[in-house]
């Protein structure tokens, strides 16, 4: 069977596109970056790849129609949300994927997730050295109607991802980041899951790891973002392992604009430039009410 496409990124393109994910940051506002746990991605992973994906006509047909989602918004970018026939083709897999889950239940429609997010971070190398070979962008070479088998196989499962990836953190210098793996899949099967939420419970078969990747993605590198969603997720990872959840929180807030909140959590923190930083914000609090 070939790799399921990752096709819930295009859906979730519609509510949240990656190319959404931009924001200035401020310098002196930098995330404190917390040790991505790689003895535990590798079991993860041996654990995933160790057991067979789950198949059949169902989700054959899945496959199927999650790559023409995806080949239509590596063609058309940002203008596949205008598309007629990219709409067509979201509903197609949506209702391919519904039929399967009903046959197999949430517990396959999972595993499978666990496979492809898997599959999808091999892909990159190849259509990654496709693109230096051509001297283009990662995002250009997708664009292409004429692709090398590398590239093919990438456009199944991530669609426009390669757009959004170098700003997400998962590529630099058209190479891939391996030390991102991990959250690359905690963030694959959050948008995986997506679009079965409202039909079906998938999110109570998530892995702790799954959930903490994603969260340290949110929070230390997505540009962009819901600040309020941002601080759940600081929340969530402050309840492990020590982590930073005063210094980024501040951070967080401090980008939103939040700045006396800001100096609230700054001033709570362990951070060597924490007095500063709180100095800062609270003299952004006291311009902004000037402004009001």
């Amino acid at each position: 069977m070939r790799h399921v496409a990752l096709a819930v990124i295009a859906v979730l393109a519609v509510a949240i596109g990656w190319w959404t994910l931009r924001a200035p940051t401020s310098p002196e506002m930098t995330m404190q970056l917390t040790p991505i746990n790689g003895a535990a991605w590798a079991k993860y992973r041996a654990a995933a790849i160790g057991r067979t994906a789950p198949s059949g006509p169902l989700a054959e047909k899945t496959v199927a129609a999650s790559a023409q989602v995806n080949a239509l918004e590596a063609r058309l970018g940002r203008a596949a949300l205008k598309s007629p026939d990219y709409h067509r083709a979201v509903k197609r897999f949506r209702a391919a994927a519904r039929a399967w889950i009903e046959l197999e239940g949430p517990e396959a429609y999972v595993a499978l997730g666990r496979h492809q997010g898997i599959a999808l971070w091999s892909s990159l190398p190849a259509v990654l050295a496709a693109a230096r070979t051509a001297g283009v962008a990662p995002g250009v070479i997708i664009e292409t109607a004429a692709s090398p088998p590398g590239v093919v196989e990438y456009i199944a499962l991530g669609g426009g991802f390669l757009r959004f990836a170098e700003s997400g953190g998962f590529i630099k210098g058209a190479r891939r980041v391996d030390g991102m793996a991990a959250l690359a899949q905690g963030l694959f099967m959050d948008h995986w899951l997506a679009p079965m939420r409202a039909e079906t419970a998938v999110d109570g078969q998530l892995l702790p790891d799954e959930r903490r990747w994603l969260h340290q993605w949110r929070v230390e590198y997505q540009r962009g973002g819901d600040a309020d969603r941002k601080l759940s997720a600081i929340a969530a990872l402050s309840r492990g392992a020590s982590y930073p959840a005063d210094h980024n929180a501040g951070v967080v807030l401090f980008r939103a604009g939040r700045y006396a909140e800001a100096a609230a959590r700054f001033e709570m923190s362990a951070h060597g430039d924490a007095a500063a930083l709180a100095a800062m914000a609270r003299t952004a609090s006291e311009g902004a009410d000037e402004l009001r």
